[in-house]
């Protein structure tokens, strides 16, 4: 014979399954989101800005942040400039050269987990 269930945990076990549901639809607030780059990749400071995601940022605030880090880089040392740190986040930069270009890769972190990953290439 089957046992049956009070009413008293109904609800509980109704208000668990909506909590359950809705932790698996919402999206993580961590994960990086791919911003297009392809119709504004040129005015974003570099010749090119190839790729760019962000975490717990927007995708447009994130293109005013690459264009304020290459402002960044070419106020300290022009073309071939490097920027390490601006509003408010540390960066680091790995670069590929050829003496007429070069590509780079860069990764910046703030507080809050704010994170920035782009790739660029500048003639140089």
């Amino acid at each position: 014979m089957m046992k049956m269930t009070s009413r008293a945990t109904l609800p509980s076990l109704a208000a668990v399954l909506a909590v359950c549901a809705a932790a698996h639809a919402a999206p993580m607030a961590s994960t990086a989101a791919a911003c297009d780059v392809s119709k504004d990749g040129r005015k974003l400071g570099a010749t090119y800005v190839t790729s760019l995601s962000a975490t717990k940022v927007s995708c447009p605030k994130a293109k005013k942040l690459v264009k304020s880090f290459n402002s960044c880089r070419r106020a300290h040392g022009g073309v071939k400039g490097k920027c390490s740190s601006f509003s408010g986040y540390i960066c680091t930069e790995t670069r590929k050269a050829i003496p007429t270009e070069f590509s780079a890769k860069v990764a910046c972190k703030a507080s809050g987990g704010r994170r920035l990953k782009f790739a660029y290439s500048q003639f140089t």
